[in-house]
């Protein structure tokens, strides 16, 4: 499955115009909407994550993947423990892109509505 990523920058482009279509909207809030969209647009693919763990092996999220599906067939219950507590670690950062855009969106409504 790929991810189109292309949704955001029109969900941004659209809050933008918002932003500036509503008196009252601080630059401030139009600034930190385009942070957090290009914090999505970087984050949501988790696929091109990678990290550098013990040892200075850098793995992707698609090697822990792999990792992952080797371990389940092997039953090797550490290693499962591993890879799937590093694959959380790509989906946090992901998790976290989405919230802080979630937090910047609330501010916009309520700075359109209080208008």
């Amino acid at each position: 499955m790929k991810i189109d990523i292309d949704i955001y920058n029109e969900i941004l482009n659209e809050l933008l115009v918002s932003s500036q279509v509503f008196k009252g909207v601080s630059q401030e809030i139009s600034l930190e909407l385009k942070e957090d969209f290009e914090t999505i647009v970087e984050d949501i693919d988790i696929s091109k994550h990678s990290a550098t763990y013990t040892g200075g092996v850098t793995k992707t999220t698609l090697d822990l993947l792999e990792e992952l599906k080797q371990a389940n067939m092997a039953k090797d219950k550490q290693k499962c423990a591993e890879s799937i507590a590093c694959l959380r670690s790509s989906i946090m950062s992901a998790e976290s892109a989405l919230s802080n855009a979630a937090d910047s969106l609330e501010k916009l409504v309520v700075s359109i509505r209080d208008a």
